[in-house]
């Protein structure tokens, strides 16, 4: 399996056109792995709406929960079909 990592970000306006990086997603011979910056969300939540901070957040939850059940998950499965492949994520 080829390693290979994105990087999870967030716009929080449209018209300047800036990203903030709150995480990382990575994979390999070992599966994928998430990290999420604390940090970083704790100044999302401080610029954003709490509706729309509560939102991310929560998808993010599930992303991370869905990780670690893929990386839970029996390998012999995988194989053929990784849930966080390079090709699935493009």
């Amino acid at each position: 399996m080829e390693a290979f990592y994105s990087i999870i970000y967030y716009r929080p306006n449209t018209l300047t056109d800036e990203l903030l990086a709150l995480g990382i997603l990575a994979s390999g011979g070992e599966g994928p792995f998430i990290h999420v910056s604390k940090r970083r969300l704790d100044l999302l939540k401080k610029i954003l709406h709490p509706a729309q901070y509560t939102s991310i957040k929560r998808h993010l939850t599930f992303l991370k929960r869905s990780v670690n059940d893929d990386r839970s998950a029996p390998n012999e499965l995988l194989l053929f079909d990784p849930t966080y492949s390079k090709e699935r994520l493009e």
